[in-house]
């Protein structure tokens, strides 16, 4: 007797059932969690729990969100992200605190990388072959460096403060901070640079250091505290003072400029340098987290506590998410590490009502703190 290839009719309609069945029960199951969630934060309300309320809140709103609002898929969770633009490339770091993945700008993967330990600042060249990161050993830190070229971790010897922002160049060059002098070493351990004068700082206490790269591997670093650094630039073997009022160890790339917060509460805004010398384009309105759109004049994002804002012109909006960061692709889309870990992304589409309504609820338990 010969046996078919084919099942039979009546096996595949049960197939099709079970998958029909099994897709109707998950919707209703995501309906369901999300109005549970909102009951919970109504109890949770009833209580005075703000906080508790809060989170279960926003954990309905991600769960009302279509899947084209996440950048990855919405069950993983980060903890930092970094955009490169020219090498179009995304950095995330997993909650772990330990794996990091590397994504296009659609969110599709390219490779992973597991760091030996936590790390307490982190950094990328300016073109993404290098990454710098400092780790906690017993009270203060050290430094790791890995070459993506070379698929090789180096380690480097000098002991640093745990507050300090580690930076590398293009060349594997290490700035740091000795004896209140700019120096550079190369990722081997070899002393290439030594600054000639003691560098300047505001007040007696002693300063934390921060260092950046632009795209063509100029270095700029702050140098000072709480709210007051000085701004350094590296020339060749010439070092420049550029500010004395910088805000915060920051700083914003736009193009192949860099921007640094200056200024004090109520007056703040982001001055633009190109090779040490300060551009015309100044920002107000900013905080320390904040993007500038790639090619366009006048147009960026940036975050107030969670809330992210939007300013075109003289037009500024809130958007309706969460973030607690925010980084710019190298197509202008804008990525959103939320407060639970997901990275949503914003490319002009708002949420749907539904969506927005349960934002509105979070806002409105927000401002009635």
């Amino acid at each position: 007797m010969r046996l078919s290839s084919q099942p039979p009719a009546r096996f595949e309609i049960k197939v099709k059932l079970f998958i029909f069945f099994s897709l109707g029960l998950l919707t209703l199951y995501c309906q369901k969690s999300k109005e549970a969630l909102l009951e919970k934060a109504k109890e949770e309300l009833g209580r005075e729990n703000v906080s508790e309320a809060l989170q279960y809140i926003r954990e309905a709103y991600e769960l009302s969100l279509p899947n084209e609002f996440f950048f990855r898929p919405r069950h993983e969770k980060y903890e930092l992200i970094v955009s490169l633009r020219e090498p179009n490339k995304i950095f995330a770091l997993k909650e772990d605190k330990k794996s990091l993945y590397i994504y296009d700008t659609e969110g599709g993967k390219e490779g992973k990388l597991r760091l030996p330990y936590i790390p307490e600042k982190m950094s990328f060249s300016p073109r993404g072959n290098y990454l710098i990161f400092s780790y906690l050993s017993d009270d203060s830190c050290l430094m790791r460096v890995y070459s993506f070229l070379k698929e090789k971790f180096y380690k480097l010897p000098q002991k640093i403060s745990c507050g300090m922002v580690p930076g590398i160049s293009e060349e594997g060059l290490v700035p740091l901070v000795e004896n209140e002098k700019l120096v550079l070493y190369q990722i081997t351990g070899e002393l290439v640079y030594t600054s000639g004068k003691k560098l300047e700082k505001g007040g007696k206490l002693p300063a934390e250091s921060a260092f950046f790269f632009d795209y063509e591997d100029h270095l700029y670093f702050t140098y000072g505290l709480a709210g007051l650094y000085y701004l350094y630039y590296l020339e060749k073997d010439s070092l420049k003072l550029l500010r004395r009022d910088v805000a915060l160890p920051k700083a914003f790339a736009h193009g192949r400029l860099m921007g640094f917060l200056t200024g004090g509460a109520g007056s703040y805004e982001v001055v633009f340098f190109e090779k040490g010398k300060a551009q015309i384009e100044r920002f107000s309105a900013v905080s320390g987290y904040a993007a500038f759109l790639q090619g366009e004049q006048n147009h960026y994002y940036y975050l107030r506590r969670l809330q992210p804002f939007e300013v075109k012109g003289a037009d500024k909006r809130e958007l309706p998410f969460w973030a607690r960061d925010i980084a710019l692709s190298a197509d202008n889309k804008l990525l959103l590490l939320s407060p639970l870990g997901s990275i949503l992304k914003y490319s002009g589409k708002l949420p749907p009502e539904v969506s927005l309504a349960i934002f509105q609820k979070g806002v409105e338990i927000e401002e009635g703190r």
